[in-house]
C-alpha cells in the first residue's frame, strides 16, 4: 500500500491519465505500457478502497485515459522503431490474455461508482444526482443495471466455466466471477440493515421489511454462487488464491451467509443448511490459503470462525459437519511441490499458517469439504435459475425470483 501511495502520484506527474499523451493513430509498446500502468494503478485504487474502507484515491473524473488494447505482447514489433503493432493489427487475432484486464477495469470503474454512492456523504450523491427519499432504491437499480451491460460485454472465454481446460482462463474467469459477485454484495449489503429483527418487528407490509428482503435474499444468491466458484479454485489450483487481491470476497460473502444461518437456520431446510455450511467453510478455507501471504486474511479468518464456532454451539446437531482429512493425490500439477500423501487439513478448526515460515498456508485435495457429492437441491433442475431459495423467509416477506426485477440479475 505504500508503494501505490508513492506511486500513483508519478503517474500523474508523467500525464499517464491524460488521453493527448498517446498517439491513438499509431499505437506503440511505450504507450501501451503506460495505460496498463495507470489503469493497474485504478484497479488497485479501488480492490484497496472495497478491502480498507478508505476514500478513493484516483476518481473518474481525474483522468480520460483510453482503455489498453486486447493486444498479447507477441504482437508488437520490437525491430522497428517506436514498437508498432504487426501488421498493423488493431486487435488481437486471437482470444487475448488482455481481455481479462479490460474486463476487470471495467468491473472496477463500476465498483468506483458503488463507492461513490452507496458508501459516501451525502454531497457525493448529490453531485451524481441521486436525490430524494428513494435515493436508494435509484443507486441500487443503477448499479444493477451496469452490472447486467458489463456481463454482455465479457466474451464467452472469460465467463465462468468451471471445466475450463486452460489453467489462466480458469484463473482469469474464477476471479472476475467472484468479484462480480462480492459486488453485489457490496452493492446491497448496506440495505440489510444490520440485524435480522427488521423481519420479526415490521409489519409483512412495511417497506422496510421488504426492502431487507430484497436485499438479504440477493446478498445470499450471490454470496452462495460466490462461495461455490471459491470451492472450484480451492480444488482445482489453490496457489493462486495467495495474493491480498482474494481477501475480501470470501470475507463479506462468509458473514452474508452467517447472517442467514442465525437468522433463519432454524426455518431452513437440511439441503439448504448443509449448502450455506460449506460454503461459509469454502469461504474459511479460501482465508486460510491467502493468509500466507496477507495478515489480513489471518484476522478476517479469525473473526469468520468465531462466528462460525458460536453458530455451532448455539444451533442444533444438523447445522454441524464433520471434518475430514484427505490427502494429495500424485499428478496434480498445482500440488507439484508438496510431498505425496500428505494429510491435508480441511476443517475450519485447523490451525492457521505462520507467515514467517513462506510454506504455503494450507493443502487441499480435490474435495477439500468432503461434501461435494452432497447435493445442493432435492430439485437442481426446477430450482437451476435460485441459487437460494427464498421459503425459507417468514410469510408475508417473500419475493418471488420470477417477478421481482430486483432479482432478476444475469448469470455469470
Amino acid at each position: 500500500m505504500v508503494t501505490f501511495r508513492n506511486r500513483y502520484p508519478l503517474a500523474y506527474l508523467a500525464n499517464a491519465h491524460r488521453r493527448a499523451r498517446y498517439n491513438s493513430q499509431q499505437p506503440n509498446l511505450l504507450d501501451e505500457l503506460w495505460k496498463r500502468t495507470f489503469w493497474a494503478l485504478v484497479v488497485i485504487d479501488r480492490i484497496a478502497v472495497c478491502r480498507h474502507g478508505r476514500p478513493l484515491l484516483i476518481r473518474d473524473e481525474t483522468f480520460d485515459i483510453e482503455l489498453p488494447l486486447e493486444v498479447d505482447d507477441e504482437f508488437w514489433d520490437l525491430s522497428a522503431a517506436g514498437y508498432p503493432l504487426r501488421n498493423n493489427i488493431s486487435t488481437n487475432p486471437t482470444q487475448s490474455l488482455y481481455s481479462f484486464f479490460t474486463a476487470i477495469i471495467r468491473q472496477t470503474l463500476i465498483l468506483g461508482v458503488c463507492i461513490r454512492t452507496i458508501y459516501s456523504i451525502n454531497r457525493s450523491r448529490l453531485l451524481m444526482g441521486f436525490v430524494g427519499s428513494d435515493w436508494e432504491r435509484q443507486i441500487t437499480s443503477k448499479i444493477d443495471h451496469m452490472l447486467a451491460e458489463w456481463v454482455a460485454t465479457v466474451p464467452n472465454h472469460l465467463r465462468w466455466h468451471p471445466d475450463t481446460a486452460d489453467l489462466n482462463r480458469f484463473v482469469q474467469s474464477a476471479f472476475l466471477s467472484i468479484r462480480y459477485h462480492a459486488l453485489r454484495v457490496n452493492t446491497h449489503n448496506p440495505f440489510m440493515r444490520t440485524t435480522v429483527r427488521d423481519f420479526t418487528r415490521a409489519a409483512p407490509s412495511s417497506k422496510a421489511a421488504a426492502d431487507v428482503s430484497k436485499s438479504l435474499a440477493i446478498c445470499t444468491a450471490a454470496a452462495v454462487e460466490c462461495s461455490e466458484v471459491l470451492m472450484a479454485v480451492v480444488e482445482r489450483h489453490p496457489l493462486c488464491l495467495e495474493q491480498p487481491c482474494w481477501v475480501d470476497p470470501p470475507f463479506v460473502c462468509g458473514l452474508v451467509l452467517l447472517v442467514n444461518l442465525f437468522g433463519f437456520g432454524s426455518n431452513l431446510s437440511n439441503v439448504d443448511t448443509r449448502r450455506l455450511i460449506t460454503c461459509v467453510q469454502t469461504c474459511l478455507q479460501a482465508l486460510t490459503i491467502i493468509s500466507a501471504a496477507d495478515f489480513d486474511a489471518v484476522q478476517r479468518r479469525e473473526t469468520l470462525k468465531q462466528l462460525y464456532d458460536e453458530l455451532q454451539q448455539e444451533s442444533t446437531p444438523r447445522l454441524s459437519v464433520e471434518p475430514v482429512a484427505r490427502t494429495v493425490q500424485s499428478g496434480d500439477p498445482s500440488m507439484s511441490h508438496w510431498p505425496e500423501n500428505r494429510a491435508i487439513p480441511v476443517s475450519p478448526d485447523s490451525p492457521l499458517p505462520s507467515l514467517s515460515t513462506g510454506q504455503s498456508a494450507s493443502v487441499f485435495g480435490s474435495d477439500p469439504t468432503g461434501l461435494h457429492h452432497a447435493p445442493f437441491f432435492a430439485q437442481a433442475s426446477d430450482e437451476a435459475h435460485h441459487p437460494f431459495r427464498l421459503d425459507a423467509i417468514p410469510p408475508g416477506l417473500r419475493h418471488q425470483m420470477s417477478t421481482d426485477p430486483w432479482l432478476q440479475m444475469p448469470r455469470f
